[in-house]
C-alpha cells in the first residue's frame, strides 16, 4: 500500500462517523491519508467526542466545528494550519496553548470550556471574531495585540481589569457582561463600537460612553448605576437595557428619539411621563417596579411588545389605542376587569396570570391569540373562549373552576394546563383532537372516564388526585408521558397498550405488586418511589429503562435488576437492601443512589466504571464499613456521598482526581489525608467530624467553591482565607464570635453562621458579593451591638437574611436592605415592624414566635408570598388585598377577631386557635349569619368549631356542633341568640380560600 492510500485509524467513534459522513463513505469504507486531505469543512458537533486522534492528518481544513463534546486535549489540532474558523465551544478544554500557532485563524469560538490563561493567543492576530465567555479567565491582557479584532465576547469570566483592551479600535461588538468590572474609562478609544454589553458588574461611572456615539445597542443591567445623564450624546441608540439599576431619573432618555427597544425592569424610577415621547419604540420593558398608571403610553402605536409584569396596576384602559401588539404580559397585578384588551385584536401571546380577574369578557375578541394565559386568578367558569380557534397554549391553572366547559370547539389547542384548580369530572374536552399535552393536576379527580377520546395526547399529568381505578388510560395509544404520582393507586395494570410510553411517574400511592409493565418496551424513565414494594421481580423486562427509581420502599433484595443493562440512573435509596449482588453487572450506570439501607459490603462497584454520581451515605445504622475500597477505579467520579458511616480514611479516594462534590459529613474523626490530589474538588463537606483545625492539605484545594465545616465546635478555620475561590461557607454551630479571616473571601455568596457567639461581623462589607446570610441563634439582643452590621447596607445583592433565635427587640437595624427576598426574624422579641415597608422585594417574611399586636407595614410588601405570623399578639389584620402574590398565611395563635379581610386567592391558611367576634356577621334582621363557604377542607384537614348556642329558653342551652375532619364544600348557618359573640376555631391547618366571604 502506497503512503497516499494508507489507511487511517481514528479511535473516536463519532469523530470518525462524522469524517466519514463529509467525505461520502459508507461504514464500511476506509478513511485513507488522501481522502481526508480533501476535506475542507469539517462538522462533528455534539458527537460526544473524547479523542481527536487521527484528525492530525485533514491538513487542508478550514473550518472545523467541534462544539459540545467531550474534548479535554486539543493538542492533534497544532498541525491544522491551515485553519481559518475553529469552534471548540462546550468542552472541557483548559488548556489552549497549541492554538498559538494556528495563525490563519479568523473566527474562533472556545466559550463554555475551563480556560484560565489565554496569554498566548496574542499570536492570532488575523483574528476577527473570538468568544471566551463562560471560562475561568481573568486576566485579557493577551488580546492586546488582536487589532484586527471586530467582535469579542468574554462573558462569564473573572475578570477585572480591562484597560489593554483600549488597543483594540477596530472592535464593533464587545460583550462584557457578568464579570467584576468596576472602571470602564480606559473603553473612550473604542469609538467603533456599535454594540457593547456590560451587563452584571460593579460599574457605578458611565461617563466614558459619552464618548461613544455610534453605540446603536447599550446594556448596562445589573450594575449599581445610579446616574445616566452621560447617555444624552448617544442618539444612535437602538436599544438601551437598564434593568435592576439604581436609576430614578429617566429625563435623558428623552433625546433618545432611535429608540426602539428599551428595559427598565426592576428600577427606582417613578415618572414615566417621558416615555410618551419616544414614539419610535417597538419593544418596552417595565417589569417589576410599582407602577400605578400606564396613562404614558398612550400614543406609543408602534409599540408590539410590552411587558408590565409585576406591577399595582388595577386599570389597563390605556392599552386601548396600542394595537399593534402582538405579545403583553400583565401579570402580577391587581387587574380585575380586562374589557378593554378586546381592541388589540393583533395579540398572539398574552399572559395575565396572578391577578383578580373573574370574568373573561374582552379576550373574545383576540381570535388571533396563540398563547392565552390565565394562571392564579379567581375564575370559576369558563367562558368567552370558544371562538379563540387559534389557540394552541391554553393555562387555567390555580383557579377555582370546577367544571371543564366552553372549551370543546379549540380544535387547535395541544396545550391545556387545569391544574390546581376544584375538577372532579374529566369531561368537555371531547373536541380537543389535536390535543398534545394536558395537566389536571393537583384537583380532585377520582375517576378517569372521558379521558379515552384524546387519542393524540403525548404527555398527561393527573398527579395529586384521588384516582384509584386508572382503566380508561389503555385507549391512549400515543402516550409519551403519564404522571400518576400522588393518588391512591394500588394496582397498575391496564397500562399494557400504551407502548409508546417512554416516561411514566407511579411515585406516591399505595402500590405493592408490579404488574402489567411488561408491554412497555418504549418505557425509558420509571419512578416507583414512595410505595409499599417488595418484590421488583416484574420490572425484568423493561430493558430500555435508563432512568429507574425506586427509592422509599421496602425492597431488601434487588435480584433481576442485572437484567436492564441501559440503566443510566438508578436510585434505591431508602429501602431494606442488605446485598447489592447484580449491581457490577449494569455497567452502563451514570448515577447511582444506596443511601440509607442496610448494606455492609460494597464489592463489584468498582466495575461501574461510568460512575458520574454515587451516594453511599448511611449505608446501615450498623454498618462494618470503615474504608472505601474498589472507587479508585471510578476515574470518572464527580459527585460521592459517604456521609453517616463510619470511615476511617479517605486515602484510596486520590486516585478519584475528578472528584468535584465530596460529603464525609458524620463520619467521626475521618482523616482526610490526600485530599490535596483532589483538586478539581468544588464541594466539601466535613460537617459533624469533630475537625479541630483547617488542615493544610484544605487550605491548598483553592478551587472550593463550597466548604461545609458545620458542628465542629472546637474548629480553629485560620487558613481559610487561602481559599479565594470559596461562593458558600457554613461555619453554624463552631463557636466563633467573630469573622476573622472570613472578611477576605470576597467572592462569598451564602454565608452560614447560626448558632454561634458572635459579636462582631466587623468586615461584612468587604463580601459585597453575598447573597444569604445566616445569623440565627446567636443569643443578639440589639442590632446596633453586633459590630459591623450596619454595615450589611453596603451589600447590594443580599437577598437572604436570618436572624432568627435570638433576643432581638427593635428591627431598626435593617432598614436599607432594599433587595432582601428572604427575611427570617422567628422567636426574637419583636414588638413593632413598621420598618419593614421599606423593603419591598420581600417574597418570605418569618416573624413567628414574637410580641407584635399589629401588622402595619406589610400592606407594602406588594411581592409577599409567604407571610409567618404565627404565635404573636395581633388583634386585627391588615390590609392583604393588594398582596397579589401571597399564597401561604399562617396566623396560628393570634387574637384576630376579624377574618374577613383574608383575600380568597391566599391558597394556605392557618388560622388555629383563634377566636372569631361572631359580631363581624350580625345581619340586618339582627340574625348572626357566618358564611364559612371560603373554606376549602381537603382530605386530611380538619376544621374543629365547638360552641353552645342558646335555644330560645335563657337556660336551655343546645351544643349545635362539633365538627371534624369535615370534607365539605359551604359551610354556613343561621341563628338567632348565642351565649355570646365569640367562637373558637382550632385545628385548621392547610385550607384554602375559595371565595369571599
Amino acid at each position: 500500500m502506497t503512503a497516499i492510500n494508507e489507511v487511517i485509524t481514528i479511535p473516536d467513534k463519532g469523530l470518525e462517523e462524522a469524517i466519514k459522513y463529509e467525505l461520502n463513505l459508507n461504514k464500511n469504507c476506509e478513511i485513507t491519508k488522501e481522502n481526508i486531505k480533501s476535506l475542507r469543512w469539517l462538522d462533528a458537533f455534539n458527537k460526544e467526542i473524547l479523542d481527536l486522534t487521527g484528525l492530525d492528518n485533514a491538513l487542508n481544513l478550514e473550518e472545523l466545528y467541534l462544539g459540545s463534546n467531550q474534548i479535554e486535549d486539543i493538542s492533534i489540532l497544532s498541525q491544522l494550519t491551515n485553519l481559518k474558523k475553529l469552534n471548540l465551544s462546550n468542552n472541557k478544554i483548559k488548556d489552549i496553548k497549541v492554538l498559538s500557532g494556528l495563525t490563519k485563524l479568523q473566527k474562533l469560538y472556545l466559550n463554555n470550556n475551563e480556560i484560565e490563561d489565554i496569554s498566548l493567543l496574542s499570536n492570532l492576530t488575523n483574528l476577527q471574531c473570538i468568544d471566551l465567555s463562560d471560562n475561568k479567565i481573568e486576566n485579557i491582557d493577551g488580546l492586546s495585540n488582536l487589532t484586527n479584532l471586530q467582535r469579542l465576547y468574554v462573558s462569564n469570566n473573572k475578570i477585572e481589569n480591562i484597560d489593554l483592551l483600549s488597543e483594540l479600535n477596530n472592535l464593533k461588538w464587545l460583550n462584557l457582561n457578568n464579570n467584576r468590572i468596576k472602571d470602564i474609562s480606559r473603553l473612550s478609544k473604542l469609538t467603533n463600537l456599535k454594540r457593547l454589553y456590560l451587563s452584571t458588574n460593579e460599574i457605578k461611572n458611565i461617563e466614558v460612553l459619552s464618548e461613544l456615539n455610534n453605540l446603536q445597542w447599550l446594556d448596562l443591567s445589573c450594575n449599581p448605576i445610579d446616574n445616566i445623564a452621560t447617555l444624552e450624546n448617544l442618539t444612535a441608540l437602538n436599544e438601551l437595557n437598564l434593568n435592576d439599576t439604581k436609576i430614578d431619573d429617566i429625563l435623558v432618555i428623552n433625546k433618545l428619539k432611535n429608540l426602539k427597544i428599551l428595559e427598565l425592569s426592576n428600577t427606582k424610577v417613578k415618572d414615566l411621563s417621558i416615555l410618551n415621547k419616544l414614539k419610535n419604540l417597538k419593544i418596552l420593558n417595565l417589569s417589576n417596579n410599582q407602577i400605578e398608571s400606564i396613562e404614558y403610553l398612550k400614543g406609543l402605536e408602534q409599540l408590539i411588545w410590552l411587558d408590565l409584569n409585576n406591577n399595582l396596576l388595577k386599570f389597563i384602559d390605556e392599552l386601548k389605542g396600542l394595537y399593534r401588539l402582538t405579545w403583553l404580559d400583565l401579570s402580577n397585578n391587581q387587574i380585575e376587569c380586562i374589557d378593554m384588551l378586546k381592541e388589540l385584536i393583533n395579540l398572539n401571546d398574552l399572559n395575565l396570570s396572578n391577578n383578580k380577574i373573574r370574568d373573561m369578557k374582552g379576550i373574545d375578541g383576540l381570535v388571533g391569540l396563540f398563547n392565552l394565559n390565565l394562571s392564579n386568578n379567581i375564575v370559576r367558569e369558563i367562558k368567552q373562549l370558544d371562538i379563540l380557534d387559534n389557540l394552541n397554549d391554553l393555562n387555567l391553572s390555580n383557579n377555582r373552576i370546577e367544571e371543564i366547559k366552553g372549551l370543546d370547539k379549540l380544535n387547535r389547542l395541544r396545550d391545556l394546563n387545569l391544574s390546581n384548580n376544584e375538577i372532579r369530572e374529566i369531561k368537555g374536552l371531547d373536541g380537543l383532537e389535536e390535543l398534545r399535552n394536558l395537566n389536571l393536576s393537583f384537583n380532585e379527580i377520582r375517576e378517569i372516564k372521558g379521558i379515552d377520546r384524546l387519542k393524540e395526547l403525548r404527555e398527561l399529568n393527573l398527579s395529586d388526585n384521588k384516582i384509584v381505578d386508572i382503566y380508561g388510560l389503555n385507549s391512549l395509544r400515543k402516550l409519551n408521558s403519564l404522571d400518576l404520582s400522588y393518588n391512591k393507586i394500588t394496582e397498575i395494570e391496564g397500562l399494557d397498550t400504551l407502548e409508546r410510553l417512554y416516561n411514566l411517574n407511579l411515585s406516591s400511592n399505595g402500590i405493592k405488586e408490579i404488574k402489567g409493565l411488561d408491554s412497555l418496551d418504549e418505557l425509558r424513565k420509571l419512578n416507583l418511589s414512595n410505595n409499599k414494594i417488595v418484590d421488583i421481580q416484574g420490572l425484568k423486562q423493561l430493558k430500555r429503562l435508563t432512568n429507574l427509581n425506586l427509592s422509599s420502599n421496602e425492597i431488601f433484595k434487588i435480584k433481576g435488576l442485572e437484567n436492564i443493562k441501559r440503566l443510566n440512573n438508578l436510585d434505591l435509596s431508602f429501602n431494606l437492601i442488605r446485598k447489592i449482588e447484580g449491581l457490577d453487572q449494569l455497567v452502563d450506570l451514570v448515577e447511582l443512589n444506596l443511601y440509607d439501607n442496610k448494606i455492609d459490603e460494597i464489592k463489584g462497584l468498582d466495575k461501574l466504571r461510568k460512575l458520574i454520581c454515587l451516594n453511599l451515605g448511611k449505608l446501615s445504622e450498623n454498618s462494618k464499613i470503615t474504608e472505601i475500597k474498589g472507587l479508585e477505579k471510578l476515574i470518572k467520579l464527580e459527585n460521592l456521598n459517604l456521609s453517616k458511616n463510619k470511615i476511617g480514611n479517605i486515602i484510596n479516594l486520590k486516585h478519584n482526581l475528578k472528584l468535584k462534590y465530596l460529603n464525609l459529613s458524620k463520619n467521626e474523626n475521618i482523616s482526610i489525608e490526600g485530599i490535596k490530589y483532589l483538586t478539581n474538588l468544588e464541594v466539601l463537606d466535613l460537617g459533624y467530624t469533630n475537625r479541630k483545625e483547617l488542615e493544610e492539605e484544605i487550605q491548598l484545594i483553592t478551587n472550593l467553591k463550597g466548604l461545609y465545616l458545620r458542628s465542629n465546635e472546637k474548629i480553629s478555620i485560620e487558613g481559610i482565607k487561602a481559599l479565594t475561590n470559596l461562593e458558600v461557607l457554613d461555619l453554624g454551630y463552631t463557636n466563633i464570635t467573630e469573622l476573622g479571616e472570613v472578611k477576605n473571601l470576597v467572592n462569598l455568596k451564602e454565608l452560614y453562621l447560626y448558632n454561634n457567639k458572635l459579636v462582631s461581623i466587623e468586615g461584612i462589607e468587604n463580601l459585597n458579593k453575598l447573597e444569604i446570610l445566616d445569623l440565627s441563634s446567636n443569643q443578639i439582643e440589639k442590632l446596633e451591638d453586633i459590630k459591623g452590621l450596619d454595615n450589611l447596607k453596603c451589600i447590594d445583592k443580599l437577598k437572604g437574611l436570618d436572624l432568627s433565635y435570638n433576643k432581638i427587640i427593635s428591627i431598626e437595624g435593617i432598614k436599607g436592605l432594599y433587595k432582601l427576598e428572604n427575611l427570617y426574624l422567628r422567636n426574637n422579641q419583636i414588638e413593632k415592624i413598621d420598618n419593614i415597608k421599606d423593603l419591598c422585594n420581600l417574597k418570605i417574611l418569618d416573624l413567628s414566635n414574637n410580641k407584635i399586636t399589629s401588622m402595619n407595614g406589610i400592606e407594602s410588601l406588594h411581592k409577599l408570598n409567604e407571610l409567618y405570623l404565627m404565635n404573636n399578639q395581633i388583634n386585627k389584620l391588615c390590609n392583604l388585598n393588594d398582596l397579589l402574590n401571597l399564597e401561604y398565611l399562617i396566623l396560628y395563635k393570634n387574637k384576630i377577631s376579624d377574618i374577613s379581610k383574608i383575600p380568597m386567592k391566599i391558597k394556605y391558611i392557618d388560622l388555629g386557635e383563634q377566636e372569631i367576634n361572631l359580631k363581624y356577621y350580625k345581619n340586618d334582621e339582627n340574625k348572626y349569619s357566618l358564611n364559612l363557604s371560603f373554606i376549602k377542607l381537603r382530605d386530611n384537614d380538619e376544621l374543629d368549631i365547638d360552641y353552645i348556642l342558646q335555644n330560645g329558653e335563657y337556660d336551655n342551652y343546645t351544643k349545635i356542633m362539633t365538627w371534624e375532619n369535615l370534607s365539605t364544600d359551604k359551610l354556613q348557618f343561621e341563628f338567632n341568640n348565642i351565649e355570646d359573640e365569640w367562637i373558637n376555631f382550632s385545628g385548621i391547618v392547610n385550607i384554602r380560600l375559595v371565595d369571599e366571604i
